[in-house]
């Protein structure tokens, strides 16, 4: 049986695994790889990372066959309806975060603010996300906010007992962000829980995710930015980023239809080409059957009467 560690991008399932290595002795795998390649010893030893001994389908069958619970994270879509955790954080803090580790471990891939609040991602937007594992409504699941895990971590590590039914000796817990974030300042960046005013995050960005993910946050009781103060861009400097991350959109989005329509034809052209082969391939097999039926008939009339001279004398 797999027990998921979902969530969004930068929500919080790297503190959860931390919580279960230190305080039940529990170690997760990852369902993607890391920026990291290979996990460096002092992150896998604190958060209780281990490597997947096969490819992912071949474990993944195993994990789901066999008796005991096997930790997985992840930030893609569920694939079944498995036992998960789901930690979500605020929306706006998970983008802001998400965003700056994409500038930093995917430079060739930048996204703009304006694309992961939209959802041109790889993991969508922030609320299809929250939907599509729907912790508040799947059963086996138990959500827990990144918040309350920062604030108050002693009741979020009892619930954690409970849903996955621990009944030995819980580990003292003690966070290690301080010494992660000096020894991976980019991975491990601030940990805020609290929406600080971000040159990033202009009014007209919160507009959108508000526009876009608004149902969510006000169902999970996270507030929306309103007072001037909040922001730290005038108007129309707020105005003119949200011009350029458009402008950024819209090439990508013009680039990336060139390429699947240079795919597409490719992949035709590859089809047309194994219709072809495959064409050729029957005619020949019909012409190899037919010489073959006609040996059999040769073979079963037997030879046949000689003809000529000789026949003729007789």
């Amino acid at each position: 049986m797999i027990v998921w560690i979902a969530s969004y991008p930068r929500s919080g399932n790297t503190l959860v695994r931390t919580m279960l290595e230190q305080c039940f002795g529990v170690e997760s795998y990852e369902r993607e790889s890391t920026p990291f390649g290979i996990v460096p010893h002092f992150i896998a030893k604190t958060t209780g990372h281990k490597d997947l001994p096969e490819s992912w389908p071949e474990f993944y069958e195993k994990a789901c066959e066999g008796p005991s619970p096997v930790f997985v994270k992840t930030h893609l879509p569920p694939e079944d309806d498995q036992p998960c955790i789901y930690v979500v954080r605020n929306g706006r803090q998970a983008i802001l975060s998400y965003f700056h580790y994409y500038c930093k471990f995917f430079a060739g891939e930048e996204r703009t603010m304006l694309e992961l609040v939209l959802g041109c991602d790889t993991y969508r937007d922030w609320s299809t996300h929250f939907r599509a594992w729907n912790p508040l409504g799947r059963p086996g699941a138990l959500l827990l906010r990144y918040e309350a895990l920062v604030e108050s971590p002693v009741r979020e590590i009892d619930r954690i007992r409970d849903f996955i039914r621990f009944d030995g000796d819980v580990g003292q817990w003690r966070n290690p962000f301080p010494e992660l974030r000096e020894l991976v300042p980019d991975f491990f960046r601030r940990g805020r829980i609290e929406s600080t005013p971000d040159r990033l995050w202009t009014a007209h960005i919160e507009s959108l995710f508000w526009a876009c993910h608004g149902n969510i946050m006000d169902q999970l009781g996270y507030p929306a930015l309103k007072s001037e103060q909040d922001f730290i861009t005038d108007p129309d400097a707020d105005y003119e980023e949200l011009m350029i991350s458009v402008r950024k959109f819209a090439a990508r989005a013009i680039y990336e239809r060139e390429v699947f329509e240079i795919a597409a034809g490719e992949r035709l052209s590859a089809l047309e080409a194994l219709a072809a082969e495959v064409n050729m391939l029957r005619a020949e097999c019909g012409a190899a059957r037919e010489r073959e039926i006609a040996m059999r008939d040769a073979a079963i009339a037997g030879p046949s009467e000689p003809r000529g001279p000789e026949s003729a004398a007789s």
